[in-house]
């Protein structure tokens, strides 16, 4: 095969302009200092999307009006996930007061039988003071009596913080139960 017959001014011609154009890219390549092409260097518009890498520009590198553009209306609410295990049981509490602390049983004759009151006397017909070694002048109170058919209701004293007045309807004397709760 001979090639000097068919070498012509155009061919040498083309082949020097290849090597001249991958040299110069061959010498950009491998002789260019890192980030020295920057936005100064780019003309306008000559970065498109076809020629970004997947991934290479995240939400950090975006600034805060490109960013505002990506966010969308919120969507509808998904569906209720599955119910999550139980969690360990906690540690034990500390046990509580008791709730009837103060209480008494009071007979028809105006003693305490049996319960936390300090005293208790029959002050008339149907009428009882009860006394406590604390004020209980902030609680609440409730009386009922053995008899089924005598109404009564217990009140704070007026005169005494630490006493409870019970008054039975029906005017006579009959055994009761007080609670007092603080």
């Amino acid at each position: 095969m001979r090639i000097l017959p068919r070498l012509t001014y155009a061919n040498v011609m083309a082949t020097i302009a290849v090597f001249i154009a991958l040299g110069g890219a061959s010498y950009a390549a491998t002789r260019l200092p890192e980030s020295s092409v920057g936005s100064k260097q780019l003309k306008n518009n000559a970065v498109i999307s076809a020629k970004i890498k997947n991934g290479a520009v995240t939400p950090a590198k975006l600034n805060g009006e490109s960013k505002a553009a990506l966010i969308g209306p919120a969507g509808p609410q998904g569906p209720q996930g599955s119910q999550g295990s139980q969690g360990l049981q906690g540690p034990r509490g500390l046990p509580g007061a008791a709730a009837t602390a103060l209480w008494a049983v009071v007979n028809a004759s105006g003693e305490v039988v049996n319960g936390t009151a300090v005293s208790a006397e029959a002050t008339g017909a149907g009428t009882y003071e009860v006394k406590f070694a604390q004020n209980v002048s902030a609680c609440a109170t409730i009386a009922t009596s053995r008899e089924v058919s005598t109404k009564m209701r217990a009140e704070l004293s007026n005169h005494d913080p630490a006493s409870v007045n019970i008054l039975m309807e029906s005017g006579g004397f009959h055994e009761f139960s007080l609670a007092v709760f603080c």
